[in-house]
């Protein structure tokens, strides 16, 4: 008597295997793509950009994956250890290390190569905050929704599969959302703790033979864990009390602790939502104490604890 094959988890293993398939070539699709529209961005700022700017987009460039390293701080291994993990906490964690890494970059490439391309690109990441959320979600669900269409269509045309929503559908826009406008919140410790080191330390470092980067990993870092950990607790706060952005692009079934006191006050369970509203607040004290305790003792005649 012939059947189909059941795996051990009781699934059939045809499905299992055309699963395994459909993932690896996602996975492949994926990577292509990111080498693709790298190379395609490089081309085009070479073209558009001076030889002094192309350079230091190029440095920028190599910080940012060097900085994506280092801020990880062991996050990625705890999630996987972690039996049980909401989608929320990943989507937070994964703002966390992205916005920490792009503004370690925009701050350090600000200190070592003082171009127009830098400071334009500084001035940019700031605006982010500056934009009602509301508005920036609107600004992105249209032209990600018209681009989730056109990739689903020529899926559908060319291949016979349907996409579905993949950037407006999923965690990429609120992710995105949380990036665009959480962004200065991230620069301004980092800023802040970059102008605190003193310019002969590059110098004594350079003198030594380090280039820009080994004097970012081996002499600035040490001096930024305080700045980076203001700006992880700052960013988290801040995208854990954020509505209307999370409101507008959050995928079906996501909650965060403000969505989900925004629920139970509009179906007038406030006794239910005091909870989450007094987390929100206990949270958002605790910067407010930090920063006061770092202004309090920088002070001059501060005594000392």
């Amino acid at each position: 008597m012939t059947g189909t094959s059941i795996s051990s988890s009781g699934a059939p293993a045809g499905g299992v295997r055309q699963k395994v398939v459909t993932g690896l070539v996602w996975l492949l699709v994926q990577n292509a793509g990111l080498k693709l529209i790298t190379l395609a961005i490089f081309t085009v700022f070479a073209r558009i950009l001076d030889p002094s700017d192309l350079g230091a987009f190029a440095f920028v460039t190599t910080v940012l994956g060097l900085a994506g390293i280092v801020v990880d701080q062991g996050l990625s291994e705890a999630v996987v250890q972690r039996r049980e993990i909401w989608p929320s906490q990943l989507d937070a964690l994964f703002v966390i290390n992205l916005g920490i890494a792009v503004a370690l970059t925009l701050g350090y490439a600000r200190r070592v190569a003082r171009t127009r391309f830098i400071r334009l690109a500084g001035r940019v990441a700031a605006l982010g905050y500056a934009v009602p959320g509301t508005v920036l979600a609107i600004g992105l669900l249209i032209p990600l929704a018209g681009i989730d269409n056109y990739v689903d269509g020529f899926m559908r045309s060319t291949f016979g599969v349907s996409t579905g929503l993949l950037l407006s559908g999923s965690l990429f826009a609120i992710t995105l959302a949380y990036m665009i406008r959480f962004l200065a919140v991230a620069l301004a410790p980092i800023g802040a703790g970059l102008d605190r080191v003193s310019p002969n330390l590059d110098a004594a470092a350079r003198t030594l033979g380090e280039s820009a980067l080994s004097s970012l990993w081996r002499v600035h870092l040490p001096l930024l864990m305080a700045p980076l950990g203001a700006a992880a607790l700052l960013v988290f706060v801040d995208c854990m009390k954020e509505l209307p952005a999370t409101l507008l692009l959050r995928p079906f079934n996501f909650e965060t602790l403000a969505t989900h006191v925004y629920s139970l006050a509009s179906m007038e369970q406030l006794e239910q939502a005091s909870l989450g509203a007094l987390t929100i607040v206990l949270a958002g004290l605790v910067p407010v104490l930090l920063l006061h305790e770092a202004i309090a003792g920088g002070r001059p005649g501060a005594s000392q604890r």
